[in-house]
């Protein structure tokens, strides 16, 4: 886990900012999550209450989206560019229904090496629920 400085906490207000919590509440891959569970769930009851919605989701954005950033930028270098250059146009929307089907496919069919989650890899590493 990561520790934030003392000075960053106090501007923080918490001590909250140094335990992970990936997964939802009740249900995570780390011991000691009882606050952030209580916390998450209370923000999701307000916001559900806020706007009368059936679900709420409350919880901020994670490693799993730093993670399919970082993907999906080799995938428009190593992937994309390379077929829009080759079909002379510069954006997606541009490609003929058949390019776009053939580039669909590529993006689809690459690999990444990550280690998987019991070998000390990211959850978004070959964890089946995740895109990756």
């Amino acid at each position: 886990e990561n520790y934030a400085s003392p000075a960053t906490l106090l501007a923080m207000g918490n001590w909250m900012s140094d335990k992970y919590a990936e997964g939802t509440a009740g249900h995570r891959f780390y011991a000691g999550c009882r606050n952030v569970d209580t916390v998450e769930t209370i923000a999701a009851e307000h916001a559900r209450a806020l706007f009368g919605a059936d679900h709420a989701y409350v919880q901020p954005h994670s490693g799993i989206d730093a993670n399919l950033v970082a993907f999906w930028s080799v995938l428009a270098q190593r992937v994309e560019s390379p077929a829009l250059a080759e079909a002379g146009v510069r954006n997606v929307n541009d490609l003929t229904e058949e390019d776009w089907s053939v580039l669909r496919r590529a993006l689809g069919d690459q690999r990444m090496l990550g280690m998987s989650l019991d070998a000390g890899g990211h959850l978004t590493h070959g964890f089946r629920p995740n895109l990756t």
